[in-house]
């Protein structure tokens, strides 16, 4: 887990700030992936900011089974999040809707 990622919240003291406490979770190898969103967790984040970074194409059902993987790790909400104006891949409503009946996932 980049140490450097929760320091930069965390400036000056080592209590987090509010603002800053939901950490980043991108699309590496999965398993890096989960143990890092289960990390911040333990850290004491208070959500997950999980980022799709596929600079290739990706399948619904893989774009999906990314993002319940994550929820399914942790016990903190988490947050989706695409940009394809720079991904190949991004989130289509069927895909949106399916994501919305998770628990965990806003």
């Amino acid at each position: 887990m980049p140490r450097s990622a929760w320091r930069s919240c965390r400036p000056r003291s080592r209590r987090p700030r509010a603002a800053c406490r939901w950490s980043r979770a991108s699309l590496q190898p999965r398993s890096r992936t989960l143990a890092q969103a289960k990390a911040y967790q333990k850290l004491g984040a208070d959500g997950i900011l999980a980022i799709l970074e596929a600079y290739f194409s990706l399948a619904d059902a893989q774009v999906e089974s990314y993002f319940r993987a994550i929820a399914d790790a942790v016990d903190i909400p988490v947050v989706i999040y695409t940009n394809p104006q720079f991904q190949r891949s991004d989130l289509t409503l069927d895909v949106i809707a399916r994501l919305a009946e998770h628990p965990r996932i806003g």
